[in-house]
């Protein structure tokens, strides 16, 4: 826009109504939060702008389509954006995506979001889903057996480390299996504590995941895994990674998995 446009663009804005103003502002606000979350999901391609469709690197830009940067592939000629191939892919109104991650660091419940949000409940039901997607891959027992444990616990802990258990018979088979130093504590007929060992870390984690489960009234066995991932990636967040950016990101697969 030139600067005589610009000029006779603030004259009128002297000649709106209260009513005017505040649309215009809301539209304002609206672009604005459309823009920042446009230039986040651009900016992370730009980091690694590999193909969805084949993974090769061999991509050159190729115009832009709703306010995002297009890509072809030199290698398989298919075009994609920064959201194609994510669970973000043809999710209308990126303005209120912001919005939307800010709901899910308060733990809204639908209905609740859907008031804030101004959508319907089965829109907030939906993005709410769609922005979950990638932070149920947190892995989930099949079964509580010796096989499942040591598949899991092998990779995850040290040669060194000393595993305290409630006494499950399953957890001290595993350990023995992988090889590590096991206390059992049976917190049912026993102190809570031996010495320094003691399970109350995890006591405190699975208080704080029922009482944060409380809001929502029950969960469906099918959606369980979507919000033991949303509970896990809010309870790891620091102030900083609790921002709706930063949990945005995550929606998008950019951030740090929970």
């Amino acid at each position: 826009m030139g600067e005589r446009e610009w000029k006779k663009l603030v004259l009128q804005v002297d000649k709106l109504t209260l009513g005017q103003r505040a649309k215009l502002q809301s539209a304002l606000e609206r672009h604005g939060a459309e823009a920042q979350v446009e230039a986040l999901i651009d900016g992370a391609r730009e980091a690694a702008p590999a193909c969805p469709h084949c993974r090769v690197s061999r991509v050159v830009r190729n115009g832009q389509a709703n306010g995002l940067q297009r890509y072809k592939c030199r290698a398989c000629a298919h075009t994609f954006n920064a959201l194609t191939g994510t669970p973000m892919a043809r999710l209308r109104h990126k303005g209120k995506w912001l919005a939307q991650a800010l709901v899910l660091s308060q733990g809204l419940s639908i209905h609740a979001a859907a008031n804030k949000l101004g959508v319907a409940p089965s829109t907030a039901f939906r993005w709410r889903h769609r922005f979950l997607a990638l932070a149920q891959d947190d892995f989930i027992l099949g079964r509580s057996d010796k096989a499942q444990l040591t598949a899991v616990l092998t990779p995850m802990l040290a040669p060194d480390v000393v595993l305290c258990t409630d006494g499950s018979s399953a957890l001290a088979a595993a350990a023995r299996h992988i090889g590590l130093t096991h206390q059992a504590l049976n917190m049912s007929s026993g102190p809570r504590t031996r010495g320094p060992w003691h399970i109350q870390n995890v006591n405190a984690y699975h208080g704080r995941l029922k009482e944060w489960m409380r809001r929502f009234h029950g969960v469906a066995t099918s959606y369980l895994a979507s919000y033991l991932g949303w509970f896990r990636a809010l309870d790891r967040s620091d102030s900083t990674c609790a921002e709706p950016a930063c949990l945005l990101a995550l929606a998008l697969g950019h951030g740090t998995r929970p």
